[in-house]
């Protein structure tokens, strides 16, 4: 075959893992007479910093206060939108490496992000893999973990009691906060901590939600106010956690975030809370289960929704009100539930769980849509709420069939199960493929920004994906050779980040010219 790729090596540890992705291409291409044919475009910070490169400290500080597609040009520009496109047409793909810098203004690379996988209309496939090799690593065969003094507070104002609107084909809910509702809970979450000498945290959405954000700012003052007086939670950046990377946490390093009272929204908090409640031992697991897991692995996929829901709805921010809108339509729901199905039927299970949120109305049209489609196409949906499903996923994932999500608890979801696999995010690939076959494919470490240029991240997720790629192209066989060269690799050899005894350590560089010398050798 002849391809063309669009290679975003993006931030951070971007340029390392795709350049290993590459080498894997090229390899399996050699052996399988293929030819790819690689464009590099910029996304993410290395666009930013192009775009701003004539701008003063001063201009770039007002762009936090620019419009969103003012905001999203400048970390994804039409040059490599048009390499997107480039790639689109001619039946090829996106390999994409991670974007992302603490250094941009809140919201850029997300937008980018976002208005990438609009754009493409495309839908996350996103493998839950555990090797049988490193299955002891995960945290499922941890002891019980106490949690002491673990707290949440929430605002009174959330999707669960937003305004809603509907139509005969589509369902929405606001959710808003007010600036006066948020100080009354920021100020009583510092006010108790000063009194019980709590730690605190923030856990929000502020890179992608506007209600987020000014929960965020809002949390930001009352830091200032009570500097010197409350103490932040000391593994956050500044007492603020994205709560996908909370709920990670958490779950990882528990005991960090003990005594501590975690301001959020309250359909996060009770993802959260159920997260302390299962790893500190109060829910049962099903140790046989868990043993076959240990002892053969597991690999299901979660299908999760892209181009809907709050991170597209209608939004406005103000003064003194900020809502993003959770809205959903009959044939977003119905496409997204034939891709599960069809996977699901790969895989040979036999139900599809969904993802919803209890009490929000538009969940209720969610998994109305999603009984009708099951019903005229003879599969099974098990409706799962948040609780049930951080359960399940924590105690015993093999339950779980193919799992559907919206975009927003997709996204959390999908990395609280990242962590749930062991030592490292850098062995979970991912692709975002739309209805005519055009994929883009990254693995979901983010761009690591900490290890970046040390030679030390993980390549597997990157190389992975690419094959994801190559199987999505129908050459299965050429993605096995890949799989098989990556089970290889692993025992023998293993990057710092999933290191044990007993193996060599080696570098990004390294793992990827193992991988590559055993595709060539299964020719």
């Amino acid at each position: 075959m002849n391809k063309n790729i669009t290679v975003i090596q993006g931030d951070g540890i971007g340029p390392e893992i795709t350049d290993e992705a590459i080498k894997a291409l090229n390899a399996v291409s050699e052996v399988r007479g293929h030819k790819f044919d690689y464009k590099f475009a910029d996304m993410g910070g290395v666009a930013y910093d192009k775009a701003t490169a004539n701008m003063s400290e001063e201009e770039k500080k007002g762009i936090d206060k620019w419009d969103d597609d003012a905001k999203r040009s400048l970390t994804l520009p039409q040059e490599t939108l048009d390499a997107m496109d480039h790639a689109r047409d001619s039946g090829g793909a996106v390999l994409f490496g991670s974007v992302g810098r603490s250094d941009l203004p809140k919201r850029t690379a997300e937008l980018a992000l976002l208005g990438m996988r609009k754009r493409y209309g495309v839908v996350n496939n996103r493998p839950f893999i555990i090797d049988p090799i490193l299955a002891h690593n995960s945290i499922l065969f941890r002891d019980p973990v106490e949690v002491e003094g673990f707290e949440i507070m929430s605002p009174e104002e959330s999707l669960f009691n937003g305004g809603t609107e509907q139509g005969d084909n589509y369902h929405s809910t606001r959710k808003q906060f007010t600036r006066v509702g948020l100080e009354k809970t920021v100020k009583n979450a510092f006010e108790k901590a000063k009194e019980t000498g709590k730690q605190v945290l923030c856990a929000s959405k502020y890179n992608v939600l506007v209600s987020e954000k000014m929960l965020s700012d809002t949390f930001e003052r009352f830091a200032q106010e009570y500097k010197g007086q409350v103490q932040l939670n000391k593994w956050s950046q500044n007492g603020q956690l994205i709560i996908d990377n909370a709920g990670m946490q958490i779950a990882a390093n528990p005991q960090r975030y003990a005594n501590t009272i975690v301001i959020v929204d309250a359909m996060f908090g009770d993802f959260l809370q159920t997260i302390v409640d299962v790893v500190s031992g109060s829910k049962s697991v099903n140790r046989e289960a868990l043993q076959e897991i240990k002892e053969n692995g597991i690999n299901r996929t979660f299908i999760r929704e892209l181009c809907g829901g709050l991170y597209f709805g209608e939004r406005h921010s103000g003064k003194e009100f900020a809502y993003d809108t959770l809205s959903y339509d009959k044939t977003t729901i119905n496409d997204l539930a034939s891709v599960a199905h069809s996977v699901n039927s790969r895989l040979g299970l036999e139900t599809i769980d969904s993802l919803e949120i209890d009490g929000v109305p538009t969940f209720g049209y969610w998994a109305n849509v999603l009984d009708q489609h099951a019903a005229e196409n003879g599969y099974e949906v098990r409706h799962m709420n948040v609780r049930q499903s951080v359960e399940r996923l924590l105690t015993n994932p093999a339950s779980l069939g193919t799992v559907i999500a919206s975009n927003m608890m997709g996204d959390i979801y999908t990395d609280l199960a990242a962590v749930v696999v062991g030592k490292s995010l850098g062995i979970m690939p991912s692709s975002a493929v739309n209805a005519e076959g055009f994929g883009i494919y990254e693995q979901i470490a983010g761009s690591a920004p900490d290890i970046a240029g040390k030679g030390i991240a993980n390549p597997i997720a990157e190389i992975r994906s690419a094959a994801m790629m190559l199987e999505d192209w129908g050459d299965k066989e050429g993605a096995q050779m890949v799989y098989t060269a990556i089970d290889k690799a692993l025992k023998t050899a293993r990057t710092q980040d999933i290191i044990e005894p007993g193996y060599k350590q080696v570098s990004t560089k390294e793992m990827g010219d193992l991988i590559v010398q055993y595709i060539k050798e299964a020719a």
